[in-house]
C-alpha cells in the first residue's frame, strides 16, 4: 500500500514498518527525488508525521545556526539539515543536522557517486518531539553501532539536551564541565550552551560557541586540518 506524504505531495510505494532492503529504498528515493522525513532504520521504513514549527523546525534552526559558526572557522568542515545518510548495513538515516569532515585523509564520510553522504559522520543532532522514542531507542542504537562519535538530541517538549559520546563502542552521557556548557570531544572548541538553547536565546549561544572558538585547542584543531 503506497502512503501519502502531503508536505510535497508525493507517494512513497511503502509504508510505515515495511522491511526494504536499502538498494530498493535509495533507488525509490532517487526515482521520486527529495523527500524528507522518511528513513530506513535496521531495514524498517519510517515516515515521520508533519513537521511542527516550535517543537521542531525553529529548534532545528537553532541547532544549524549554532553549528555553523564552528563551521564558519574550521577547514573542511561540512554540514548538512535533513540529509540522508547511507550507512554501513540497512540503514539509511536522515538527521536533522548533521556535521562531518570532508577531508582527503581525516574524517570518516565521503560524498559517493549518488552525491549521497556515506561513511561516518563525526555528530549528529536530531529534535526529538513526535519522534522521541524513534530518537533515544532504535535510531540511537544504529548511531551507535556505525560507530558515529557524538550524538546530540534536543528533547524540545522536555526542554532538555542530551549529548552523548561513544566510549569503548557504547553512549554514555557527556558531562557539562564546571562552567555548565557542554564541550565536544570530537571537535574542540565546540562548546553549548544547553541552557541557552532550550531558552531559544541565540545570542548567549554564539557567544559561548565563540568563547570555544577561542581557545587554543581550536586553533590547533584548525591548524593541523589546513595540513
Amino acid at each position: 500500500m503506497a502512503v501519502m506524504i502531503e508536505r510535497d505531495q508525493r507517494v512513497l510505494p511503502f509504508q510505515n514498518g515495511d522491511v526494504v532492503p536499502k538498494e530498493r529504498f535509495i533507488e525509490t528515493l532517487e526515482g521520486i527525488g527529495d523527500v524528507v522525513g522518511v528513513e530506513l532504520l535496521e531495514g524498517m521504513v519510517f515516515v515521520s508525521p508533519p513537521i511542527r514549527f516550535f517543537e521542531h523546525s525553529e529548534p532545528q534552526f537553532l541547532m544549524t545556526r549554532w553549528l555553523s559558526e564552528y563551521y564558519e572557522r574550521t577547514p573542511f568542515l561540512k554540514i548538512g539539515p535533513t540529509t540522508s545518510i547511507d550507512l554501513a548495513g540497512q540503514n539509511v538515516p536522515e538527521p536533522d543536522v548533521c556535521m562531518f569532515l570532508l577531508h582527503p585523509e581525516l574524517g570518516g564520510c565521503r560524498i559517493n557517486e549518488k552525491g549521497m553522504v556515506q561513511g561516518i559522520p563525526e555528530l549528529v543532532v536530531e529534535i526529538a518531539a513526535s519522534t522521541i522514542s524513534k530518537d533515544l531507542h532504535i535510531k540511537k542504537r544504529v548511531y551507535q553501532s556505525a560507530g558515529i562519535p557524538e550524538y546530540v538530541v534536543w528533547r524540545t517538549e522536555q526542554n532538555a539536551i542530551d549529548w552523548f559520546i561513544l566510549r569503548e563502542g557504547s553512549y554514555e552521557r557527556l558531562v557539562s564541565a564546571d562552567d555548565g556548557f557542554f564541550k565536544s570531544e570530537v571537535f574542540p572548541g565546540l562548546w553549548l550552551d544547553s541552557d541557552a538553547m532550550v531558552r531559544g536565546d541565540l545570542m548567549k549561544v554564539l557567544d559561548v560557541s565563540r568563547l570555544g572558538l577561542g581557545t587554543g585547542e581550536h586553533q590547533k584543531f584548525a591548524e593541523t586540518l589546513k595540513k
